[in-house]
């Protein structure tokens, strides 16, 4: 500089070398603790994600299996619903099969067309053959019940009239429909196809049960009786049956 010593100027050089050198230190610090503040700030900053995040987690297990749950409770309510509407099916299919079987129980008997058909194609070869229809004294369905088989004998030619058709009082009422022979006529020896055809008949259409005849004495030899009892007492199935 213009007027200044060697030595001056080197005392301002020296001068601007600390000022600039504390400048650097100064700015140096300067980032060194900003550099700190700022992995600082980031290590919270990550810390707050990783609490959220693991917040989120937890809630989301929660509404898991909360969610679970309800999925294993709508199942055991959808199991017991259909648990129910089977058992509630059951008793309708019950109830209603016993509202059938009391309508049978309530109306007369009657032979359907087939049934009629039937005895009548059996017994038709056998003209001529007596036969008596006997009910149960007081069993108004025993009656009418018996005059249709009196009918359908008297359109096969067979004998029957109007005093083989009877009602007479049993010590113990007979149930269902029978054939009564002669015990002479049931001996193997005896021929009694008339009987034999007739039987088939009956049994085929369920009118009794099997190919049976009951003996009695009373039955006049070579002649067929046919016996009308009540109708089997109605007993109500017990529930689950």
């Amino acid at each position: 500089m213009p007027g200044m010593s060697d030595e001056g100027l080197l005392d301002w050089v020296n001068r601007i070398y600390y000022v600039a050198g504390a400048i650097a230190a100064f700015f140096t610090v300067v980032t060194i603790v900003s550099g700190y503040m700022q992995f600082k700030l980031n290590e919270r900053i990550s810390e707050k994600k990783d609490r959220a995040l693991a917040q989120y987690q937890s809630d989301a297990g929660v509404q898991i299996a909360v969610a679970n749950e309800k999925a294993k409770e709508a199942g055991r309510n959808a199991a017991d619903a259909a648990l129910r509407a089977a058992q509630l099916d059951r008793e309708t299919a019950r109830l209603t099969a016993e509202n059938l079987r009391l309508q049978s129980q309530l109306m007369w008997r009657t032979l359907s067309h087939r049934e009629a058909s039937t005895i009548r194609a059996a017994v038709a070869p056998f003209q001529g053959q007596q036969v008596q229809i006997v009910s149960v004294m007081g069993d108004a369905d025993g009656k009418q019940y018996g005059q249709q088989f009196a009918q359908i004998f008297r359109d096969a030619g067979w004998q029957c009239s109007d005093s083989d058709v009877m009602q007479a009082a049993f010590k113990q009422a007979p149930i269902g429909v029978s054939v009564n022979l002669n015990p002479s006529d049931i001996d193997p020896n005896a021929e009694m196809p008339a009987a034999v055809s007739l039987v088939t008949a009956l049994a085929d259409s369920h009118i009794i049960q099997g190919m049976q005849v009951v003996r009695n004495p009373q039955v006049p030899p070579k002649a067929i009786r046919i016996i009308v009892g009540v109708k089997e007492p109605f007993r109500a199935n017990p529930p689950g049956r």
